[in-house]
């Protein structure tokens, strides 16, 4: 089962904390949401590494230290390696980090991009649990 069919909205942001939008627009935004859903079995929300350079920096361990300094407390995955090209991104399509997708609990994609204002994305994991209210 996946986890997008156990809640209404998945989140993920996609990450590489070797980018400058990365730290000024995407882990502030993203502590303020993990806080901010972090009791609501209705929403799954996850970060993913995905490093296209500076591997020596950008692995794993790094990512959960940066989590731990924006006091984000959400699953961290890493997507690629110096070896292999990261499948979510070619997947999704990303355009660079940090990214956002929301996917809603049918598995349909809603929102892609790269950043999302935290009020929007509100609105619109809002607007996607009151639509699974009315089906």
């Amino acid at each position: 089962m996946s986890l997008t069919s156990k809640v209404e909205s998945f989140t993920s942001t996609v990450f590489n904390p070797g980018v400058r939008a990365v730290t000024s627009t995407g882990f502030l935004p993203l502590s303020k949401s993990s806080k901010k859903y972090e009791d609501d079995p209705e929403v799954a929300i996850v970060a993913v590494q995905t490093t296209f350079e500076g591997y020596k920096y950008n692995g794993i361990e790094q990512a959960k230290e940066v989590a731990k300094k924006y006091e984000i407390d959400i699953p961290i995955g890493q997507s690629s390696s110096r070896k292999e090209r990261s499948k979510l991104m070619a997947n999704y399509r990303t355009g660079g980090t940090p990214w956002v997708i929301i996917i809603d609990k049918r598995g349909i994609v809603r929102f892609n991009d790269f950043h999302i204002h935290p009020k929007y994305a509100g609105n619109l994991i809002a607007e996607l649990k009151e639509e699974q209210r009315e089906e």
